[in-house]
């Protein structure tokens, strides 16, 4: 996961949001009225709203850092704060990320699927992680077999990746090891990310060319970037930690 500064709230979507909330519909709807907010939702100008979310992202879906093509083809727009819990935040661009599929377009048994991201996040879920919270964000972390887990191991956190969102696969509830993983291949795709990173470092390690600078350097050029390579926030993770150690030493 990465963290995300939300842009200014599409024009499109605004003219039409100021437009819903000023209906007698929408101010007599109260909450627990899910269908007809839902339905007001729905008359938002989704194409506009995608590629706004899909630009300030950098090209990645908010949760597992696929990518994500502008057009839309297969991004979901979705709710941080439930639109069941929250009438005004139903409307609110600052509430929507865009995410992949999960892995619901894929070909397969549909039972057998170990979904992830908004596909597997029940639609009256709420959470505690947030890609708009930076302090959150620089607690995400990496192992070298492909899992993502949190530095501060925070129960709340650790529940949201792993129960919520899946973001670790399907695991056993009794000993917590990895049953499967992703139908998307989450673990998979971080953990070869992880290898092609470590691998970079130890070809410039060859070369003498491993410093602090150069590392610097590589880490502006990633986060820079549009799109931003997939599963990013692994190879951020590793770079900015060798960072941390040659400063240490001087180099």
């Amino acid at each position: 996961m990465l963290y995300i500064q939300k842009r200014m709230e599409p024009p499109a979507q605004r003219a039409k949001r100021i437009e819903i909330q000023h209906s007698d519909g929408w101010k007599s709807a109260v909450l627990g009225d899910t269908e007809i907010i839902r339905d007001y939702f729905n008359q938002l100008p989704k194409s506009e709203i995608r590629d706004s979310l899909i630009k300030e992202q950098k090209g990645l879906c908010a949760y597992c850092m696929r990518r994500l093509d502008l057009g839309g083809a297969h991004v979901s727009i979705e709710h941080w704060a439930p639109l069941s819990r929250d009438k005004n935040l139903a409307l609110a661009y600052s509430n929507m990320f865009g995410v992949c599929d999960g892995g619901k377009s894929s070909a397969g048994n549909a039972k057998k699927k170990v979904l992830c991201c908004d596909a597997s996040k029940d639609d009256e879920a709420t959470m505690k992680i947030n890609p708009l919270d930076e302090y959150q964000m620089s607690r995400i972390a990496y192992l070298s077999d492909g899992t993502i887990y949190t530095l501060s191991e925070d129960a709340d956190l650790e529940r949201d990746i792993n129960t919520v969102l899946r973001l670790n696969g399907k695991l056993d509830r009794k000993n917590g090891k990895r049953i499967a993983d992703t139908e998307t291949c989450l673990v998979k795709n971080r953990k070869d990310t992880y290898e092609r990173c470590k691998r970079w470092i130890k070809e410039l390690d060859k070369k003498n060319k491993c410093t602090s600078a150069v590392i610097g350097k590589k880490i502006e050029e990633i986060c820079n970037s549009f799109p931003m390579e997939e599963y990013a926030g692994v190879t951020l993770f590793l770079l900015k930690k060798k960072k941390q150690q040659l400063e240490k030493r001087g180099l």
